[in-house]
C-alpha cells in the first residue's frame, strides 16, 4: 500500500483527452471527450465470394450513399441462384480498404463527456491513455478485468447462495467468491464491480482478485476507483464516496 496512486484512464479511437500534462484536475473537471463517427467493418470479398477488387463490380450503391437497415448493398448470380447482401445498420456507405474488399457504413455518434470523480496531478497523455496521480491508498490484486469503475466499498464477505443487500446502487462489493449467479444478481441491483478473494466465474461486471480479503474491511465505506485491467483498487477518502461513474 502507498498514498500516492495512479489512475489510468484509456483512450479509444475517437477519444479525445482535454486534459495535458502537468495540468492539476479537481472533481468535476471535463477530462475526456468521446464521441464522433463510428464505422461497422464488414468484409465484401468474403461474404460474396469474389476476389478484391473485382467484388466491387457487385455494388448496387456508391460510396457516399445514405443506406438504412435492410438496403441491398452488392448481388451476386444469376436468374437461377442469387444472393443479395443487405445492410445491417443505418448509415453511410463507405470503401474502407478496396484491396481488402473491405467495406463499412458509418455511423455518427452523439458526444460524451467524462468529467472526474477525483482530485489529482495528470501526469502522462499519450494516444491511448491518460494518466493521473491521486491521493489514496492502491491495493493491488493478483488478477482482474474491466474498464474503471468508482463507487462506494461495501464488503459482504460470506453469501448464502446468491443472498446480497438490496440496495446496491453506486457500490463496489467485497465478496469470498464471485460465481457467475451472485454477479448476475449484483448486477441488476446496481453494483459497479466485485472485489473477490477468488478468480471468479463467468463474471460480466469489473473485478479484482485480491489475495486477503478480510483487510478490506476497514475500508467498508470509503469511495474507491476500481481499476479491474490495471489489477488495483485505489481507496479514497471516506468522504469521496461518489456516485456512479464509469468509463
Amino acid at each position: 500500500m502507498h498514498k500516492q496512486a495512479h489512475i489510468t484512464l484509456r483512450l479509444k479511437p475517437g477519444d479525445s483527452s482535454q486534459v495535458s500534462k502537468g495540468d492539476k484536475i479537481r472533481e468535476g473537471d471535463h477530462l475526456i471527450t468521446s464521441g464522433g463517427d463510428e464505422i461497422d467493418e464488414f468484409n465484401l470479398s468474403t461474404l460474396l465470394g469474389i476476389k478484391a477488387p473485382k467484388v466491387f463490380d457487385l455494388l448496387v450503391v456508391k460510396p457516399g450513399a445514405q443506406l438504412h437497415k435492410g438496403t441491398v448493398i452488392a448481388r451476386r448470380g444469376n436468374l437461377l441462384s442469387r444472393l443479395a447482401l443487405k445492410a445491417p445498420v443505418t448509415g453511410i456507405f463507405v470503401i474502407v480498404d478496396q484491396n481488402k474488399g473491405l467495406v463499412g457504413i458509418k455511423r455518427s455518434k452523439p458526444e460524451i463527456h467524462v468529467n472526474a470523480w477525483f482530485d489529482g496531478n495528470v501526469t502522462e497523455v499519450t494516444e491511448d491513455k491518460l494518466v493521473v496521480m491521486v491521493e489514496g491508498i492502491a491495493i493491488s490484486g493478483t488478477s482482474g478485468s474491466g474498464d474503471p469503475v468508482s463507487g462506494v466499498l461495501t464488503f459482504v464477505g460470506e453469501t448464502e447462495g446468491f443472498a446480497l443487500p438490496n440496495d446496491l446502487e453506486t457500490r463496489i462489493i467485497v465478496v469470498r467468491e464471485a460465481t457467475g449467479g451472485l454477479s448476475a444478481k449484483a448486477d441488476v441491483l446496481g453494483a459497479m464491480g466485485i472485489v473477490t478473494g477468488t478468480d471468479p466465474d463467468n463474471i460480466k461486471l469489473p473485478f479484482l482478485v485480491v489475495s486477503d480479503i478480510d483487510a478490506l474491511k476497514k475500508y467498508d465505506g470509503h469511495g474507491v476507483v476500481l481499476l479491474g485491467s490495471e489489477k488495483q483498487l485505489l481507496l479514497l477518502h471516506p468522504t469521496k464516496a461518489s456516485s456512479k461513474h464509469t468509463l
